[in-house]
């Protein structure tokens, strides 16, 4: 059920809206850590090659999730396409860039971990199977934190291009999360209810009061 969060149902609208960006968004940063790592020390190679393959790993599951939500949202088809788009641009751009929205993308990743960490309690009465798959893929995200950020720095790559590149990743992520909430919201026809509002700005604020000096740092 794409509703998984029953007590809460925009939860999952939101959760639902992340995981549809994930088989575009793991494999993109993943090309760019395997692009950069073969430079790397050994110990540091090993460890983004075993990142890459975890990486491929969380997109595989999100994607079979992902079925389950076009059968439901077939509007979200035009949202896929457009994530896709814009990642294939990413994609296109030089290895410094790409590298530097890699880290920047899993600080955000890791940022989200740490705020659903916090509030766990949405996650009350949710479908078991749907919750354990999220939390299993937050995380990771907290295990391996740090493996991207480790090769752009190995790299000696320039500090302002990664402020840049973490911020239009927060962007790029934010966007299209949001336009894929309000498709799932309108189709159910909720988009209205008082309730998704109060609770979607309250959330945002909480996730930039709390995390956004992490990212930052």
């Amino acid at each position: 059920d794409p509703r998984w969060t029953p007590r809460i149902p925009e939860f999952a609208a939101v959760a639902n809206a992340v995981s549809l960006l994930m088989p575009t968004v793991e494999p993109s940063v993943a090309r760019a850590v395997s692009a950069c790592s073969a430079n790397c020390e050994e110990g540091l190679h090993t460890q983004a090659d075993w990142w890459v393959r975890q990486e491929l790993q969380h997109s595989r599951q999100h994607r079979r999730l992902n079925l389950r939500l076009l059968e439901n949202y077939p509007l979200l088809r035009f949202v896929q396409r457009f994530a896709t788009r814009v990642y294939r641009w990413v994609d296109s751009r030089s290895v410094d860039f790409r590298i530097s929205f890699a880290a920047g993308s899993e600080a955000v990743a890791y940022s989200c971990a740490r705020w659903t960490e916090a509030h766990l309690s949405l996650l009350d009465g949710a479908d078991l199977h749907t919750r354990q798959a999220f939390l299993w893929h937050l995380a990771e995200e907290v295990e391996h934190k740090n493996v991207a950020f480790d090769v752009w720095q190995s790299q000696r790559r320039s500090r302002f291009r990664l402020a840049v590149a973490t911020a239009l990743a927060m962007l790029v992520l934010a966007g299209f999360t949001t336009l894929g909430f309000f498709t799932i919201l309108a189709t159910d026809r909720q988009v209205l209810r008082p309730r998704v509002w109060l609770n979607l700005t309250r959330w945002t604020f909480s996730y930039i009061i709390n995390e956004l000096p992490n990212i930052a740092s």
